[in-house]
């Protein structure tokens, strides 16, 4: 692929569309990791951890606030992030060409598109907030980096994981038996 670099900038265009969901660690505030910190100690998924695991994961983590009704990802698109919601309150759902239907509801504490760090499907549903909702995204990348850096730490976040899928899938499984 060529790219060709804006004349007046001398710098390649951007990619329209994408944006960047990481933020360096030295732009984030003492107060953005302080509320970092205290909505990850309160999370199940991280229950046990040692306040420097706790910490040490907040440097890999970006805040990001999306605005009520603004879509966060569309099923089928490329996942590479999941996503802890500390504020506020999101849908996932399966949209049809006539309708949607709402697969959950995940608030405050919630983990969500847990999936795109263990595969590499495209993304099985669409998030959208309800409600203006902040969000703390874990890359892929910083995953990886994660797993490499402190692999003790790493195995831990991926059975916390491994615990919220198969909640989910108990829950799914459940709900099947139900209607059949």
């Amino acid at each position: 692929m060529i790219i060709k670099k804006n004349k007046q900038t001398k710098k390649a265009p951007k990619k329209a569309g994408k944006k960047k969901l990481e933020a360096s660690d030295a732009r984030k505030s003492g107060n953005e990791m302080y509320r970092m910190g205290l909505t990850l100690r309160e999370n199940p998924l991280l229950e046990g951890w040692a306040q420097s695991e706790i910490d040490y994961l907040s440097h890999n983590l970006s805040l990001r606030s999306v605005p009520n009704g603004k879509i966060i990802f569309k099923e089928g698109d490329h996942g590479d992030y999941m996503f802890f919601v500390i504020h506020g309150k999101v849908e996932a759902r399966l949209d049809s060409s006539r309708n949607h239907h709402v697969l959950g509801l995940f608030n405050s504490g919630s983990l969500v598109g847990e999936m795109a760090l263990i595969d590499e499907y495209p993304r099985s549903a669409t998030v959208s907030t309800i409600e203006d909702t902040e969000i703390l995204i874990l890359t892929k990348t910083k995953f990886k980096t994660i797993l490499q850096d402190k692999p003790s730490l790493g195995i831990k976040l991926l059975l916390g994981i491994s615990r919220v899928i198969s909640t989910r899938l108990r829950n799914t499984m459940g709900r099947f038996f139900e209607l059949a």
